[in-house]
């Protein structure tokens, strides 16, 4: 999954990955990241460049607490809502 927020200039976005998987895709290289990211969603493509190396990539963990936000704001579980963002990335 990818989370995109939107900023005044640009995107913010994040890959949902599992906690310290990191290690695993360093191992395999930003080509293979940008590949990665693009089958998820291809309408990046124009901007995957902005990420010459994995040293653009910072890892963030969310505590499990804040879980239930997140679900909101990316509206998972029962009251799923389709997010606006959807249609800027199909």
């Amino acid at each position: 999954m990818v989370v995109a927020t939107p900023r005044s200039d640009g995107w913010q976005c994040a890959r949902i990955i599992e906690k310290r998987s990191f290690p695993e895709i360093e191992a395999h290289g930003i080509v293979a990241f940008h590949h990665e990211i693009l089958a998820l969603v291809p309408g990046l493509a124009a901007g995957i460049a902005a990420m010459a190396s994995l040293d653009d990539v910072k890892p963030l963990s969310i505590a499990r607490d804040r879980f239930p936000l997140l679900r909101r704001i990316l509206g998972f579980g029962r009251q799923t809502v389709q997010s606006p963002l959807a249609k800027e990335f199909s």
